[in-house]
């Protein structure tokens, strides 16, 4: 962070939850994060977040609010019908899980401890079927 400090950076943004539902922190509500399910094993945003604070950068999150790992995310993409079928999907369970999410927008809050000065883009819509 230094380095881009001097380089004049005044914001850095990071993926902090991709379409694909893999979390760059760690999460109660799913292993699919870098805290369980890599050899990682640490929370880089948390430390991203420290830094930036440290260095006086703003830290900025893009978070999807689509998943295409969570069971309940609906509508599927056309290549996934064998391998991934609707059956037994509920859209309004993971609508649920979404709002328990940290960083979603009816958290209000980035993940983790993050400084005051974060701001997040969600990212993401809902398809209407039919």
């Amino acid at each position: 962070m230094r380095i881009a400090k001097d380089a004049g950076m005044k914001y850095i943004t990071i993926t902090s939850k991709h379409h694909d539902g893999f979390c760059m922190f760690g999460s109660k509500l799913t292993h699919y994060n870098i805290v369980d399910a890599t050899p990682f094993k640490r929370d880089p945003l948390k430390e991203l977040a420290v830094e930036c604070k440290r260095q006086g950068i703003r830290l900025c999150f893009y978070h999807s609010i689509m998943d295409w790992h969570h069971p309940d995310y609906l509508p599927r993409r056309p290549w996934e019908t064998e391998t991934r079928p609707a059956d037994g999907a509920d859209f309004s369970r993971y609508i649920a899980y979404m709002k328990r999410t940290p960083g979603t927008p009816s958290m209000g809050a980035a993940p983790r401890k993050a400084p005051p000065s974060t701001s997040r883009r969600f990212r993401g819509l809902w398809k209407a079927s039919g």
